[in-house]
């Protein structure tokens, strides 16, 4: 003030000082410089504003008054050191209540000013509210901390390497395996963690990256810090910055070691199963022959004795010879569905597709049953749509299907009973249907009954 005094005269001084202290960019205030009540003595009106006070009310209120309770015994030391004349000036971010009760932060410089013994008379204050920029740094720390708490719980290994191959950034899982010691990584390089032969590989590969500008992924045997290989899968990217200009190298490590060794079993026991299923083909092909002459000679014999081909046997004589010709075909045909199936199983049953009259196979496969069924007193119908179109499928596997189905209902079929096929179109599709007048198959067995080997337990 003097200085303006002397250069400007008094008023033109004062004038300055007071165009300088109502500015409202800044709150600006004179205080007393007592270090337990520095009461106020004068404010600008942005001053006011920041700490929601009125000009008088801020006159009765001391700079501790309005201090967060957290800076209040820290406010009353620097005050002491300012009265004492121990320190003439100091600036810092601190917290105040404001009269609606919340904190609020303020960036603030306060400095002593001297009456002409040279003794502190007042305090002058500026002060800037900073709350904006306090949240925005916590946001930013806050989401900092959420982003390495993120990284850190993270099964992989994770690192950050510049551009040079510095260690930047580490993930507590890189750690336990490549750095149990926790020894500082900041500028370290990939022969510090690593033998000279996989470093130059790891360096082989960072190179790669910043070349290409691409990741890159790979399964390696990695070293671990205990002295072991795993296999891991690597996975390297370049990190760039806003403006596309590559600033780092990431890096993430999964060990997959078990993985692989699961693989490894599930490739083996496939090739087990394979060499079992191969076996049991050739034991079936050699037991389809084994069991299928004797079979066919058994049925031919009982047929004999049954036609009476060699002179007439008595009625007891020619019921067992339908009991063995039965029981026969019965695992004739037990042994042929066993073959069939297990040809299916090991995909080697092919289909000859090509186009079938549908009347026509009905026919054929009601004749082949049609004797049997005349002994047992059975009527055989058909019931097929006029002008029927070709079925395109295998026609030895439908002949198989229809057979199956009419011969078992003929096992359950009464005598006087009936079996009747039925084949119409509906839309593209067409529909095969056999029933009869037999006793059906019980509810219960239904869902399973299509399941290979099981039957409805229902004797007939």
């Amino acid at each position: 003030m003097d200085i303006l005094k002397s250069r400007f005269g008094p008023e033109t001084s004062a004038n300055l000082f007071r165009t300088v202290f109502e500015q409202d960019a800044f709150g600006v205030a004179l205080r007393a410089i007592h270090p337990r009540e520095p009461r106020w003595l004068e404010v600008n009106e942005r001053f006011c504003e920041i700490f929601g006070y009125s000009r008088e009310e801020m006159l009765q209120l001391t700079s501790v008054d309005i201090s967060h309770p957290e800076e209040q015994d820290e406010s009353i030391e620097y005050n002491k050191l300012l009265h004492t004349g121990k320190l003439k000036s100091y600036s810092r971010d601190k917290r105040y209540i404001h009269k609606d009760g919340h904190a609020i932060w303020a960036s603030i410089w306060l400095s002593a000013v001297y009456d002409p013994d040279g003794q502190p008379s007042m305090i002058i204050s500026i002060v800037d509210d900073i709350s904006d920029r306090k949240r925005t740094e916590e946001a930013l720390q806050n989401s900092e901390d959420r982003f390495r708490a993120f990284i850190n719980a993270s099964p992989s290994a994770i690192l950050l390497k510049d551009t040079g191959g510095r260690y930047l950034h580490a993930n507590e899982r890189w750690h336990q395996w490549f750095n149990p010691e926790r020894r500082d990584i900041q500028g370290k390089m990939v022969d510090d963690f690593y033998p000279p032969d996989h470093a130059a590989v790891i360096e082989k590969q960072d190179a790669q990256v910043l070349s290409s500008g691409r990741p890159i992924e790979i399964e390696t045997q990695t070293p671990f810090a205990d002295g072991k290989e795993r296999t891991t899968l690597l996975q390297k990217f370049p990190v760039r910055d806003t403006a596309g200009k590559i600033i780092a190298i990431g890096t993430i490590n999964n060990d997959i070691t078990e993985r692989k060794k699961a693989e490894t079993d599930l490739l083996a026991a496939k090739e087990e199963a394979e060499v079992a299923n191969r076996a049991k083909s050739a034991f079936l092909a050699a037991m389809s022959h084994d069991l299928r002459t004797p079979l066919n000679a058994i049925i031919g014999f009982a047929e004999v004795i049954g036609q009476e081909y060699f002179g007439p046997v008595d009625e007891k004589y020619r019921d067992y010879a339908r009991d063995i010709n039965s029981s026969a075909e019965h695992l004739l045909s037990l042994v042929n569905d066993l073959l069939d199936l297990s040809a299916i199983e090991s995909g080697k049953l092919s289909l000859a597709k090509e186009n079938i009259p549908l009347p026509k196979v009905l026919a054929e496969s009601m004749a082949v049953i049609k004797q049997r069924a005349e002994s047992l007193g059975i009527n055989l119908i058909i019931e097929a749509d006029r002008d029927l179109p070709s079925l395109h499928a295998d026609r030895r596997a439908i002949k198989q299907v229809l057979l199956n189905l009419l011969s078992n209902a003929i096992k359950f079929t009464p005598q006087d009973g009936r079996i009747t096929i039925r084949a119409a179109q509906q839309g593209a599709q067409c529909i095969l249907e056999v029933s009869d007048t037999g006793i059906g198959i019980p509810a219960d067995k239904l869902p399973s009954v299509t399941e290979p080997f099981v039957r409805g337990d229902v004797d007939p």
